[in-house]
């Protein structure tokens, strides 16, 4: 809550694409964290840096942040976002 929201904002974006595997529990986790940020400019990082990690374990962060958001652009984004990380546990389930 202390971090400038511009900056905080910019590293939310690229913190999914750090090659680091041992942290990437925790950043996966910050992402989530940060869906419930009142600045919608973090809330939109984050899922910015949800849907390049692409990971479906964050089905439930997401659909918790669209039932809260207020920013019908960025709600928006948030259900594209679902849809595609849906269409990834289907295909893990093909396989």
């Amino acid at each position: 809550e202390k971090a400038n929201p511009a900056v905080l904002a910019e590293a939310l974006k690229w913190i999914s694409h750090i090659d680091q595997p041992r942290s990437y529990a925790f950043r996966l986790w910050l992402l989530e964290r940060s869906l419930q940020s009142p600045y919608s400019r973090i809330r939109d990082a984050a899922l910015i840096g949800i849907a390049a990690a692409d990971d479906p374990h964050s089905i439930p962060a997401i659909k918790s942040a669209v039932s809260r958001e207020t920013c019908q652009e960025l709600r928006e984004d948030l259900k594209q976002v679902l849809s595609q990380l849906d269409s990834q546990c289907h295909l893990y389930s093909e396989k």
